[in-house]
């Protein structure tokens, strides 16, 4: 910072500060302070998965192929073979997956896809995070300081959930022009963007989020 001082000036600078996520406390930790948290192992949650479609259609197949937070990935072949539909398959497992202590929600990316699902703030977290060419067959939620990673034991704590101690993070700007302020409503990283290409006096990216801190301008949102 002394080194843009000097050899730009702060008058020709703007600084900006945020984070790409939150993280959760060591669930261990938060159970011994009596709240409901735990590890959910991967592997556990694949063989109880497979047991489940087993039961269901063949028992002499495995029908899922991996597991990456937070998806689970079927067996194209298993499905094509056994002539299954594959949006029973994975609805078999999402209902399965719902059963399980430590998952808030299960569902398909049919489901996803449709947008069969309630209006709710996890979900709309998950659509947001959602590819229909690379995310998995059924999705899931963690609950509330729940770990969730496809090995349990690689970090002590995590982030990727929908809660609040994962997606509030701070964003700091300051610049020529900018107010001194703290702003007490909710605002959004994506629309840093917006807001840096309109200080800039450019066109936002085409992707970006079109809303802007009006903050920054000295305007009242």
């Amino acid at each position: 910072m002394n080194e843009i001082d000097v050899t730009i000036g702060f008058n020709n600078t703007l600084v900006i500060l945020s984070s790409d996520h939150g993280t959760s406390e060591i669930p261990e930790y938060m159970s011994s302070l009596g709240f409901q948290a735990g590890r959910l192992d991967a592997r556990e949650l694949i063989a109880r998965g497979n047991a489940s479609l087993q039961k269901q259609f063949s028992p002499h197949r495995n029908y899922i192929n991996a597991f990456w937070n937070p998806g689970f990935f079927l067996d194209s072949k298993t499905i094509a073979d056994l002539r299954l539909n594959a949006e029973s398959v994975s609805s078999v497992l999402a209902s399965e997956m719902n059963l399980i202590n430590g998952i808030a929600l299960a569902v398909t990316r049919e489901d996803l896809m449709t947008g069969n699902l309630p209006d709710i703030p996890e979900l709309n977290a998950l659509r947001r995070s959602f590819h229909p060419k690379r995310s998995g067959d059924v999705l899931i939620i963690q609950s509330p300081f729940w770990h969730l990673y496809h090995d349990p034991n690689v970090y002590k704590a995590m982030h990727g959930s929908p809660y609040a101690y994962d997606n509030h993070v701070p964003i700091f700007l300051a610049g020529p022009g900018i107010p001194m302020g703290v702003i007490f409503r909710p605002v959004h990283v994506e629309s840093l963007a917006a807001t840096v290409a309109l200080f800039l006096g450019i066109s936002p990216p085409s992707g970006s989020n079109p809303s802007t801190l009006l903050e920054v301008f000295g305007h009242n949102p």
